[in-house]
C-alpha cells in the first residue's frame, strides 16, 4: 500500500530525498577525510620532521653540543635559519626570504621535491641553490638563474616545490631559499645578535631511545621536535579544521531533515482524504500511519545513500582542495564507520523530523471522506511532545559528536536554534504584517503578491529558514575574512609601511642618508636584544619545566624574547598596572621592566614578581614594574618587555628602522638600492605582507564556501521543494485568476512579486544576522573592532531575489502553458 499510494507524489519526495543527501553527503564526507588525514600521518610520520629529532637553538652549537649530538645519533644533519633580501641581478627583482643554509643528509625521511628533480642533488654537492618555485615565478627567473644573498653570489639549480612537514601555505610570506651551509660565511650576512636559528636533525638507530635523547637534549636548555610532537601539534592545528567541517555537515544535515520534515507535513496534507477511505474500508490508525512511515523511511534510505555515494566523491577532491594547507599527501580510502556515521544519522534524523507530522495521521476520522479534514489538535497530544524531546536531544547529542567537546556541542545547539528561532519570528511577523496591513487601494497585482505570503499553504516560514540560513553562513564568512585582513592595514598616510631589521649600529646613519635621499625617511629607529628567560618569580626554568604542576607552558619558558629598551611608552601601549620606569641604573638593583598584559598573564607574574633573563650569557635580574595593554593591530615596533634606558645599551643587538614609501615603485627602488649598499639589511613592505595573506586568506575562504556549498544545495533544493510542493495551489490559483480575467502578465507579475519578497526579506534577515554573528567573532574571538562592508548587502539581496524568482518561475512555467479548463479539471 505504501508503495500504491507513492505512485503520484514520487517525483516530489525524491525531490527532498536530495535535500537529505546533501546533509549526509557532508558528514560522510569529513569523517572519511579525517581517516584518510590520520591515517596519511601515521604512514608519513616521519617525514613531518623528516628526522628522528629535530633540535633548535637560538644560538650557535658549540663543540660541547655537537659532541653530545653526535653520542645520540648515527647521523646528524645542521642548517641555519634566518631571513634576507635575495636580489635577482637580470631582472632586478629583490624579496624578502626565508633563507635555509644547510649541510648533511637531511631530510633523512622523505625529500626536497623539486623541479627539476637534479636540483637536490646539485645543493646537497654544495655547488647551487633552491629557490621556492613561487619566487622564480614572480620575478620571470628559471632554473640556472643567478640571485644574489648579501655578499655572495648563487646559482638557482631548480625551484622548490615542497620540504618535509611543510605545506605550501608557509612560504607565502616569505618564500624558502636553500643554500649550502659552507657558503654561509661568504654571505656576510649573519653578526652578532642577528635574528637567526640554528637547527640539528639526529637520526637515531633505535627509535626507543628518542624519548630519552629529548629529555637529555631538553636538559641542556634546546628545543625538541620530534614525530611524536609533530603529530600531536597537528592534530591540534587540523582541530579547527575538523570543527568547520563538522558543523558545515551538521548544519547541512539539519536543514535536510527540516526539508524532509516539511515534505512529509505537505504529503500528509494532500493524502488525508485517501487515509480517511483507507479507515472506512476498516484500516486502523497504527496501519495508515505504518503505510506513511514506511514511505518516509524509504526516502530517507534513497537520500541517505545518496547522500553517501555523493559524500565519497567530494571525500576524493578535497585533498587537492586543501593541498595547499596539508604538510602531507593524502591518500584515498573508503572510511567505513565514517560512511556508516553518516547513512544511520541521516536516517534517523528522518525519522525523528518526520514523525511529527505523521503523529497527525492518528488523528484522521472516517468522516473525513465526506467532510472537510481537519488535522489541527483539538487536544494536547502526549506523544507529540515525547518527539519534540526526541528530536531536540537528538539535534543536540549530534552537535557534541560533532564538535567533540559537550561544552561547544551545546553552545552550537543553542545558537543554531537561536538564528532559526529568529528567523522563524521573522517569517510569522512577515505573514502577519501582511494579512494585517494589507490595503485595498494597493495595485492589484501587488496586492495578490502580497497575500500569497500567507494564504493557504504557504511555503513563507521554510523559504526564510532556507534562504535566510544560507545567506548568514556565506556573509559571515565573509566577514570574518575581511575581519582579519582589516587589521593588517597600514593606517593612515603618516604610518609607516616599510620594516628594516637586522640594522648594524654602526649603518644607522648612513641608512638614514639613503632612505632621505629616496624621499622615505626613516620614522623611527628601535634597539632589539634577544634573550632569554632564566628565572620567574625565583625559581629557574629548569625547575618550572620538571614541575608537575606548572602552569606555564613549554613555548613560554622556551622561546627568545626579542625585548628593547626606551624612556617612553608608543602611542600603542598603555599601562593597565604599575608604573613605566623610563631611566634606571644597575646600581639601584633589579631593573623594573615593563611586560605586555599578556605574556605577563602566561608567565603567571604581577607587579612586584621578579624575572632573570639571560642576555647572550649575562644573567641580569629584573622585576615587573609595570604591565601594558599593547594594539598589536598596529603597525609598530611593539615588544613582550620593555627594559628602561640605562640597562641594555652594551648587550648586542641589532635595530629596526621604520620608514614609508608613498608607493610600489618607491618602495621596489628602496628595496633594490638597500641591498646594493647594505646587503645584511632585511626589508619588509607591509603591502607586500598584506598581499601575501590576502592570497591566504582566500584560499582559506574557498576552503570554507567549498563545504558551505553543502549547506547552500540543501537550502537550493529546500527552495526547490517547498515551491514543488505548493505547485498544485498556485496552478489552481493561477487557473482561477486566468477566468476570472487576469492576463497572462498579470499572472506573471503576481508571482514574480511574490517569489521577490521572498527572497528580500530572507536575504536581509540573514544579512543583519550575519553582522550580529561577526561582531560576537570580533568580540569574543579576534578582539578586534569591526565595521561591516554593508556594500555586500545589495548583491546578497539581489542574489537571493535572482534565486528565489528563477526557481519559483522555472517550476511554474510549465502552468502556465495550460488552459485553465485542463488546471481545474486536473484539481
Amino acid at each position: 500500500m505504501a508503495w500504491r499510494d507513492s505512485r503520484k507524489s514520487r517525483a516530489r519526495l525524491l525531490l527532498f530525498a536530495a535535500s537529505i543527501a546533501a546533509g549526509v553527503a557532508a558528514v560522510a564526507a569529513v569523517g572519511s577525510f579525517s581517516a584518510d588525514l590520520q591515517r596519511a600521518v601515521d604512514d608519513q610520520a616521519r617525514t613531518l620532521v623528516g628526522a628522528d629529532i629535530a633540535v633548535q637553538s637560538r644560538r650557535p652549537f658549540t663543540t660541547e653540543d655537537e659532541s653530545l649530538f653526535r653520542s645520540l645519533g648515527s647521523a646528524v644533519s645542521h642548517e641555519v635559519r634566518f631571513v634576507s633580501m635575495a636580489l635577482f641581478p637580470r631582472s632586478q627583482g629583490t624579496r624578502l626570504v626565508q633563507v635555509r643554509a644547510a649541510e648533511g643528509a637531511f631530510p633523512f625521511y622523505g625529500r626536497l621535491e623539486t623541479e627539476p628533480a637534479a636540483a637536490e642533488g646539485a645543493l646537497r654537492a654544495g655547488n647551487a641553490a633552491l629557490a621556492d618555485e613561487s619566487l622564480l615565478l614572480q620575478f620571470g627567473e628559471k632554473p640556472g638563474c643567478e640571485m644574489k644573498l648579501g655578499d655572495a653570489t648563487f646559482s638557482v639549480a631548480g625551484g622548490l616545490r615542497k620540504a618535509p612537514g611543510e605545506s605550501f601555505a608557509i612560504s607565502t610570506l616569505a618564500p624558502r631559499v636553500y643554500i649550502p651551509l659552507k657558503r654561509l660565511a661568504k654571505t656576510g650576512l649573519l653578526r652578532r645578535g642577528s635574528l637567526a636559528s640554528y637547527f640539528a636533525y639526529l637520526k637515531l638507530d633505535d627509535p626507543g631511545r628518542i624519548p630519552a635523547a629529548v629529555k637529555q637534549l631538553e636538559a641542556r636548555g634546546f628545543a625538541c621536535d620530534t614525530v611524536a610532537k609533530r603529530k600531536k601539534d597537528l592534530g591540534r592545528e587540523m582541530e579547527n579544521l575538523y570543527h568547520f567541517l563538522n558543523i558545515t555537515g551538521f548544519v547541512a544535515l539539519l536543514l535536510g531533515a527540516t526539508a524532509v520534515a516539511g515534505a512529509i507535513h505537505l504529503h500528509v496534507r494532500s493524502r488525508v482524504r485517501s487515509v480517511a477511505l483507507l479507515r472506512c474500508l476498516g484500516c486502523s490508525s497504527a496501519q495508515a500511519l505504518a503505510i506513511y512511515l514506511i514511505q518516509t523511511m524509504a526516502l530517507a534510505v534513497f537520500g541517505s545513500l545518496a547522500g553517501v555515494l555523493a559524500g565519497v566523491a567530494v571525500q576524493a577532491g578535497l585533498p587537492k582542495i586543501l593541498a595547499d594547507f596539508l604538510p602531507v599527501r593524502i591518500g584515498f580510502g573508503l572510511s567505513f564507520p565514517s560512511i556508516l556515521t553518516g547513512l544511520m544519522t541521516g536516517i534517523v534524523f528522518c525519522w525523528l523530523f518526520a514523525m511529527l507530522p505523521l503523529l497527525s495521521l492518528r488523528r484522521v476520522s472516517p468522516l473525513s471522506a465526506l467532510r472537510a479534514p481537519d488535522l489541527s489538535e483539538a487536544t494536547p497530544d502526549p506523544l507529540r511532545w515525547v518527539f519534540h524531546g526526541l528530536a531536540a536531544a537528538g539535534v543536540t547529542a549530534f552537535a557534541v559528536l560533532q564538535t567533540g567537546n559537550w561544552r561547544y556541542g551545546l553552545s552550537l545547539a543553542a545558537a543554531l536554534a537561536g538564528v532559526l528561532a529568529i528567523l522563524l519570528l521573522v517569517a510569522r511577523g512577515i505573514v502577519f504584517t501582511a494579512h494585517k496591513y494589507l490595503r485595498s487601494g494597493w495595485p492589484y497585482v501587488w496586492r495578490q503578491g502580497l497575500s500569497n505570503l500567507y494564504r493557504p499553504g504557504n511555503r513563507t516560514v521554510l523559504l526564510m529558514l532556507s534562504l535566510g540560513l544560507g545567506t548568514f553562513l556565506v556573509l559571515t564568512i565573509f566577514f570574518a575574512q575581511r575581519m582579519l585582513l582589516g587589521n593588517l592595514t597600514t593606517g593612515g598616510p603618516q604610518e609607516a609601511n616599510i620594516i628594516l631589521f637586522d640594522i648594524g649600529a654602526e649603518q644607522l646613519d648612513g641608512l638614514s642618508s639613503l632612505l632621505h635621499r629616496l624621499g622615505a625617511p626613516m620614522l623611527e629607529r628601535v634597539p632589539m636584544v634577544p634573550m632569554r628567560l632564566e628565572a620567574v618569580k625565583g625559581r629557574s626554568i629548569q625547575q618550572l619545566r620538571s614541575d608537575p604542576k606548572k602552569h606555564i607552558r613549554e613555548w613560554v619558558l622556551d622561546r627568545d624574547y626579542r625585548s628593547s629598551y626606551r624612556d617612553h611608552l608608543s602611542p600603542t601601549e598603555t599601562v593597565v598596572q604599575g608604573r613605566f620606569t623610563g631611566e634606571w641604573t644597575a646600581e639601584k638593583g633589579p631593573a623594573p621592566i615593563s611586560v605586555e598584559e599578556g605574556i605577563a598573564k602566561d608567565l603567571d607574574v604581577t607587579v612586584g614578581d621578579p624575572i632573570a633573563f639571560d642576555v647572550q650569557g649575562v644573567k641580569i635580574d629584573t622585576v615587573v614594574g609595570s604591565i601594558r595593554k599593547v594594539d598589536w593591530k598596529r603597525f609598530r615596533t611593539n615588544f613582550f618587555i620593555i627594559f628602561p634606558k640605562g640597562i641594555l645599551e652594551d648587550a648586542p643587538g641589532t635595530f629596526i628602522a621604520l620608514s614609508r614609501a608613498a608607493g610600489n615603485e618607491q618602495s621596489a627602488t628602496l628595496q633594490r638600492e638597500i641591498v646594493r649598499q647594505y646587503p645584511g639589511i632585511s626589508v619588509l613592505d607591509l603591502q607586500a605582507i598584506v598581499s601575501s595573506v590576502d592570497a591566504v586568506l582566500a584560499k582559506v575562504a574557498f576552503v570554507i564556501r567549498f563545504m558551505s556549498l553543502f549547506t547552500l544545495l540543501t537550502g537550493v533544493m529546500i527552495l526547490a521543494a517547498a515551491l514543488f510542493s505548493s505547485r498544485y495551489e498556485r496552478a489552481r490559483e493561477e487557473a482561477l485568476l486566468r477566468v476570472l480575467g487576469a492576463t497572462s502578465r498579470q499572472v506573471f507579475s503576481i508571482l514574480v512579486i511574490e517569489f521577490a519578497l521572498l527572497g528580500f526579506f530572507a536575504a536581509v534577515t540573514g544579512i543583519v544576522l550575519s553582522v550580529g554573528a561577526a561582531y560576537g567573532l570580533a568580540f569574543f574571538v579576534f578582539k578586534v573592532r569591526f565595521v561591516p562592508r554593508l556594500v555586500v548587502a545589495l548583491p546578497a539581496i539581489a542574489v537571493m531575489m535572482a534565486i528565489t524568482v528563477g526557481a519559483g518561475l522555472a517550476i511554474s512555467r510549465q502552468d502556465g502553458k495550460r488552459t485553465p479548463l485542463a488546471l481545474l479539471a486536473e484539481e
